[in-house]
């Protein structure tokens, strides 16, 4: 099968997110009106708002929710649905859990960067984030004295000059 993805006579499509069972597809799209571009994310045959920018489109593991990181002015925020979350200087990619039903992200507002969980503020410095595959436990990069460690709900990990991209075991166990 093909999927052939045509923009309308104003705008143009990239960056295709497939769900994970390849039932449904989103990208974003930008239309440039008069100086100014403008993105959006299109589902199926429906376009969603317009924002100065648009990128990160995820679909939930079963297809029913999708996210994105979306733009207006200076101020980032996720879009989970139809609702625009907090605005912050900057996020990061949506993760969902892998039942779908939470969603969390980093974020930064001046100097200060933090894990998002379900729209709530906690964690400290954040980078990545993962959720366990039973989605009972979430992880995070981040960091203590200049040193950075994964943390695990409220336990820390040890230090190193970096860490990237927290995994869980197969079982949820580590």
């Amino acid at each position: 099968e093909q999927l052939v993805i045509q923009g309308g006579s104003d705008w143009n499509a990239n960056r295709v997110a497939f769900s994970w069972d390849g039932r449904r597809v989103a990208y974003r799209a930008q239309v440039t009106r008069l100086i100014a571009t403008k993105f959006f994310v299109v589902v199926g045959d429906k376009s969603g708002p317009e924002f100065d920018d648009v990128n990160f489109v995820r679909f939930s593991r079963d297809g029913s929710r999708l996210a994105y990181r979306a733009k207006t002015g200076t101020k980032w925020f996720i879009v989970s649905g139809e609702k625009r979350g907090p605005e912050f200087d900057e996020v990061g990619g949506p993760v969902f859990s892998p039942d779908g039903s939470r969603l969390a992200y980093c974020a930064r507002d001046g100097d200060k960067s933090f894990l998002v969980v379900d729209g709530k503020r906690g964690g400290s410095a954040c980078e990545h984030v993962a959720f366990s595959p039973d989605g009972s436990k979430i992880a995070y990069t981040t960091t203590s004295q200049g040193k950075w460690l994964v943390a695990v709900g409220d336990q820390r990990g040890p230090q190193f000059d970096y860490v990237c991209c927290p995994e869980f075991s197969p079982d949820s166990s580590e």
